[in-house]
């Protein structure tokens, strides 16, 4: 079993020659080679201890009495008299309680992978280039960055297959992207690691970005219940007016009464129904709906009226949701695939996924010891259908709206710059079907892609999906089908790997907001932010 060792700095070797002389003990002090310049432009090389006052020892489990007996209770080595190292070195416990010599055992212990990482460190050319320095810290600070930042795993470099979390610090005035990795009961920090790719397995929980995320994903979720119910076109102002009676203090239910009085001393009737049907939805929510409400409404309470413009930001009026939601909106039958929303220009079919190998692609053979729970990745898509102008054919089109905003403002030289960015940072989908036939679809509150079907008969189509809505599919319709998932292949694996790569920070929060509203689970999160 490998255990770490804290030492005073600059006696990390006087420590491992005094470890190494009991036979039951192999001791490892991992070394980096630095080369330095002095003002001839003379260079010479000095070998350091890799992360300043650590080294590591290996006891069999049969000599832990061994080595329990050169150890104060406090976890410091003695020699046979009783006196203490020179070095003070002992056990890395970080704890300052009175906890046990058996406990203070258990928090030293370093993993087998832990040790495999020191190694590599310690070994490769790569890494001694790559890395300023190598800090260990205790497994509380770890587990704090962890909750407010993405876990990732390494996808090539020296460290292929670890998962830490990434974080950006700044030190004497420059920036460094590290990487924060779990050994057992503490934790390593590397320097300089953005050289390497990586792939997102698991969102942070909490922090800023969670706040941002789960911001999104509840107004998504509010639209979609607005469209499934009495808003099909209008959800969007209709969400922004509820949320702004609410950001001015008021109950749900005051909101709801204000409402309907509103809406009866109202002369035009368009008005007066929009205004009576948002008093019906809040009558109407379930405790679901009103948690989220309520969520919201702490976002966007104020005192002044800026919440109003705030609100324009966020809630879009965008009759087409994002490509993929982890909430259909309108309900989908118990053993159905998917259902159908019409609209007042064009049908959407929200559709069922099971996304679990799109995430966990073969391509990246990742993510390691990631096992993801039973629904996780259950997706719906989103895809509006209408028939050309002469009706000769089918329009499937599917909404990236700011995403693609953002892409057609581009000038060509900066489209094929971003393309070549996103193949260099190991992008593959998402410049395929940029490259690709697949057409832009354009409009004035739309953007995304769409694929015209000519050699489709309409009628069979249109009249299957009302006859198989909410049922099971059978294998009839599944073939008549295939034109459509044929067209949903590309743009899932483009959604998808545009929030795996987190290296593209800009077009990475379009992606999720405005075309995958993700959010996913880990294990520890049970917030209320997983609605549905």
């Amino acid at each position: 079993m490998w255990y770490v060792i804290k030492t005073d700095f600059g006696k990390e070797y006087n420590a491992k020659e005094e470890l190494s002389k009991v036979p039951q003990i192999s001791a490892r002090l991992p070394l980096r080679r630095v080369t330095t310049s002095n003002k001839g432009n003379k260079q010479s090389v000095r070998f350091k201890p890799l992360i300043d006052g650590i080294l590591f020892i290996n006891v069999r489990k049969k000599d832990i009495g061994i080595l329990k007996a050169m150890m104060k209770g406090s976890g410091f080595f003695i020699h046979k008299d009783g006196t203490q190292y020179e070095s003070n070195a002992h056990l890395l416990s970080y704890s300052s309680e009175s906890i046990t010599l058996d406990d203070r055992l258990s928090m030293a212990k370093v993993p087998e992978q832990s040790m495999r990482l020191f190694s590599i460190l310690n070994s490769q050319k790569e890494a001694e280039k790559s890395l300023e320095d190598v800090e260990i810290l205790d497994s509380k600070i770890y587990n704090e960055i962890e909750s407010e930042y993405d876990t990732v795993c390494m996808v090539n470099g020296p460290f292929f297959k670890f998962q830490g979390v990434i974080k950006q610090v700044k030190r004497n005035g420059k920036k460094d992207h590290r990487f924060f990795i779990r050994t057992g009961s503490c934790a390593v920090s590397i320097s300089n690691i953005r050289k390497f790719n990586y792939l997102i397995v698991r969102e942070a929980p909490n922090g800023k970005n969670a706040k941002k995320v789960n911001t999104w994903r509840f107004i998504d979720y509010l639209i979609g219940k607005l469209q499934a119910t009495y808003f099909t076109n209008n959800a969007g102002p209709a969400l922004r007016n509820i949320l702004l009676n609410l950001s001015k203090g008021k109950a749900m239910d005051d909101v709801k009464r204000m409402l309907l009085v509103s809406s009866l001393a109202e002369k035009d009737n368009d008005r007066r129904n929009f205004l009576a049907l948002q008093s019906a939805f809040i009558e109407n929510a379930d405790s679901t709906t009103e948690s989220v409400l309520e969520a919201l409404n702490s976002y966007f309470i104020n005192s002044d009226e800026s919440v109003s413009m705030g609100l324009k930001d966020l809630v879009p009026n965008v009759q087409l949701r994002p490509f993929l939601t982890p909430t259909p909106g309108k309900e989908i039958g118990k053993d159905g695939i998917y259902t159908l929303l019409e609209h007042k220009d064009f049908t959407e079919i929200i559709l069922s996924l099971d996304l679990t190998k799109v995430f966990i692609d073969k391509k990246y053979k990742f993510p390691y010891g990631l096992k993801p729970k039973k629904g996780d990745f259950t997706y719906y898509a989103h895809i509006g259908v209408k028939k050309d102008e002469v009706c000769k054919s089918l329009i499937f089109f599917v909404n990236w709206s700011g995403f693609m905003d953002e892409y057609h403002k581009m000038e060509e030289e900066g489209k094929n710059r971003l393309k070549s960015d996103m193949i260099k940072r190991g992008h593959v989908y998402m410049p395929e079907l940029l490259n690709s036939n697949t057409d832009f679809y354009v409009s004035p509150e739309l953007a995304g892609f769409k694929k015209e079907l000519k050699d489709i008969n309409i009628e069979k189509i249109v009249r299957m999906l009302h006859s198989y809505q909410d049922a099971p599919l059978n294998y009839n319709f599944l073939r008549n089908f295939k034109p459509i998932i044929d067209f949903l292949k590309p743009t899932i694996h483009a959604a998808v790997e545009m929030w795996q790569i987190s290296r593209l920070i800009d077009w990475h929060d379009l992606a999720q907001r405005y075309v995958l509203l993700h959010k996913l689970p880990t294990e520890e999160d049970k917030q209320s932010s997983d609605v549905e």
